[in-house]
């Protein structure tokens, strides 16, 4: 029974800590205080401590007792868009135009909450809450490019219970069911109007019209890892795919257009395929205080093409979307390194590098989510302050590859021909980035560890 309450009490904690999830960045790997500082190296072989289950569910295993960890993620990323030559000519009538959009990109606070619990020596239950999902961009009001994209935005809320086996001191294996909660709105500010009242040239005064929804789906989780030797731990873990149906409505578009437009604004829903992942992880000890970790994940976000928006109500597709939103997401992958320190009994320094191949294509690129390749840098540490309580951070800092957006025509999906009778169809922009990331975890065992039982000197019989 004090087992049960004490886990009452840590499942709480977990539910209480997600209440507010806020999430930047289209999928999130900050889920982990102690991977952060290791680029997520060896996540899915224990390297992030007990946040690795969120990639392998296996690694559970490796957590003795009743464990839960609440943490929090600050994201602090900078984007801004520079117009450069080849935008049509036609922005610059805008008196209130700017070329550039000031920082798109928006702060969050990203939050991840775990709890192990051993139920005797082969079984361990897991619960974990994340936002693995999530963008948030918006430019000035004052950008003429909000008319390929103003505010887009999307919150994601993942909620695993998961069962670990181990089989030997070998091998252990485990599964988990996934519930995925997602909300987005996708708006575009509109230049021109077929209802002269609301023409303005102040890109401020422009009205927004676009979609916003919700939609759950149900996934699963699995994973294995495998100790060939004493100071090696090889894991394998596999999140699938989930395909939410986000239902909602079409809005601004009688206000934009004229009430001759009314009917486009209507209950709309269209389903997102979220793409599965595979990550295999490493972490070897070379000596008593020294391990290195390694950590390979592939990502199937070409799943992600051109969703279709359909009207609830007669499942026709929504006029201003013939084509669908315009993803055509390629595959993408993450390669890490991490070194992991112990300095003494207490303090563990850890460090790590990554490279990560983004989804966004050249050709497919919006001012939306202005991805590309990037180089990540991190360094963290973790400190135990009793047998039973430990706080890790971690800090990262990303080093995207320089970037352009270049919608100039049908080549890029976002292209719209229609707007080049306002000679506005073409933009042209030049992207400056980079992200912060900080990350916090305290982690805490609710059972008292047991006494060592050997015995000093040798025992005969």
């Amino acid at each position: 029974m004090k087992k049960v309450l004490l886990t009452s009490v840590a499942a709480g904690s977990i539910i209480a800590a997600i209440s507010a999830a806020q999430a930047g960045g289209f999928a999130l790997r900050e889920q982990s205080a102690a991977g952060q500082g290791l680029s997520f190296a060896g996540a899915a072989a224990g390297g992030a401590g007990l946040g690795s289950m969120f990639w392998n569910p296996a690694t559970m295993t490796n957590n003795q007792g009743i464990q839960t960890s609440v943490g929090f993620t600050a994201l602090i990323p900078y984007t801004s868009l520079t117009n450069v030559s080849g935008t049509s000519a036609g922005y610059a009538v805008f008196t209130g135009g700017k070329s550039t959009s000031g920082d798109i990109a928006q702060d969050a606070i990203l939050p991840n909450a775990y709890l192990s619990w051993q139920v005797d020596q082969k079984i361990w239950l897991g619960l974990s809450v994340n936002a693995p999902f999530g963008l948030a961009t918006k430019p000035d009001s004052s950008h003429v490019g909000r008319t390929y994209g103003s505010t887009s935005a999307a919150k994601s809320k993942d909620v695993t219970a998961s069962v670990a086996y181990k089989i030997n001191e070998m091998i252990s294996v485990a599964a988990g069911l996934r519930y995925l909660d997602l909300k987005a709105r996708y708006t575009t500010g509109v230049a021109y109007s077929a209802a002269p009242a609301l023409w303005s040239t102040n890109p401020a005064n422009w009205p927004v019209m676009g979609l916003m929804g919700d939609g759950v789906a149900f996934g699963y989780t699995m994973g294995l890892t495998f100790k060939p030797l004493e100071t090696t731990e090889i894991g394998i873990g596999y999140r699938s795919e989930v395909k939410p149906t986000l239902k909602g409505d079409f809005f601004g578009a009688a206000a934009a257009l004229g009430a001759g437009y009314a009917s486009l604004d209507t209950p709309v829903q269209l389903s997102v395929p979220l793409p599965q992942m595979l990550t295999v992880g490493v972490k070897h000890k070379i000596t008593q205080d020294l391990t290195l970790l390694a950590g390979y994940e592939w990502t199937q976000w070409s799943t992600l093409k051109s969703p279709a928006v359909t009207k609830i109500n007669g499942g026709a597709i929504h006029s201003l979307f013939p084509t669908g939103l315009p993803f055509e997401y390629k595959d993408g992958w993450y390669a890490s390194l991490g070194g992991e320190y112990k300095w003494d009994s207490k303090l563990t320094l850890r460090t790590g590098f990554t490279f990560e191949s983004t989804p966004v294509g050249d050709e497919s690129r919006s001012i939306r989510l202005p991805d590309n390749d990037r180089i990540w840098t991190s360094i963290g540490a973790g400190y135990k302050f009793s047998e039973q309580l430990w706080l890790d951070v971690g800090y990262t800092h990303l080093f995207p590859k320089s970037t352009k957006v270049s919608i100039l025509d049908a080549s890029n999906p976002n292209y719209q021909s229609s707007y080049a009778a306002a000679q506005i169809d073409k933009l042209n922009v030049d992207v400056k980035a980079h992200v912060d990331i900080v990350s916090v975890n305290l982690t805490y065992r609710f059972d008292t560890p047991a006494p060592s039982t050997r015995l000093p000197g040798n025992v005969t019989k």
